[in-house]
């Protein structure tokens, strides 16, 4: 549920990417949400952010993804200020439209290096266990968006991301979760977009809570 905030301003609301960095050639406008939550079993307060940036592979594409990677934790540390909450854990879900491979220096990388932790570094992560794992999205490469069946990899794209940053707070879990019929095809009663859901868990230390995404 949304937490009142102490100043009596939203809790909950949206923004435009170009809100988070300036200079942005592609999706400035695409919006994005963000909420001040609490847990049903009292764990909270904590900011949560979804953000969906553009998807384009040239040169601008990659460098516009690096800006609101870059700018994204000065956006979300003055909203924490603004609220009046405090300071409070922060969590960050979405599709990057940017991976590794590709952008070794896109949007993950410029949060990391402001502290943001990925979920997938978790303990127990199913990539750790498989020689190959479930790519979160398909690229052009494999010719259609919607496959009968999940496709693995050694190096699987990772597009999706479930970010945090906190004192006290950790990621026990991260996997990709999947309904499949006994086949190994997708069951398309659940099977909502051409992406695939990422699931973590984290714990605070410091709260004695826990969240899932």
């Amino acid at each position: 549920s949304e937490v009142e905030l102490p100043n009596g301003e939203p809790s909950a609301g949206q923004g435009e990417l170009r809100d988070i960095a300036s200079g942005l050639h592609y999706a400035k406008r695409r919006e994005f949400s963000w909420a001040f939550l609490q847990g049903a079993n009292g764990s909270g307060p904590f900011l949560a952010i979804s953000v969906h940036t553009n998807n384009q592979t040239n040169s601008v594409g990659k460098r516009d993804r690096a800006r609101v990677g870059a700018g994204l934790n000065a956006w979300a540390e003055a909203k924490v200020k603004k609220s009046g909450l405090g300071t409070v854990p922060m969590i960050l879900m979405g599709d990057f439209n940017s991976y590794a491979g590709r952008e070794p220096h896109g949007m993950a990388y410029q949060l990391k290096q402001d502290d943001w932790h990925d979920s997938y570094d978790a303990a127990k992560n199913e990539f750790k266990f498989f020689d190959q794992a479930y790519t979160t999205s398909y690229t052009k490469g494999n010719r259609s968006g919607w496959p009968k069946k999940p496709i693995t990899k050694k190096n699987p794209v990772r597009i999706d991301y479930v970010m945090y940053k906190g004192t006290g707070l950790r990621a026990d879990i991260y996997s990709v979760d999947l309904y499949l019929k006994p086949d190994g095809t997708f069951d398309n009663d659940y099977r909502s977009s051409d992406h695939m859901m990422v699931h973590a868990d984290r714990k605070s230390t410091r709260l004695n809570s826990s969240h899932t995404d």
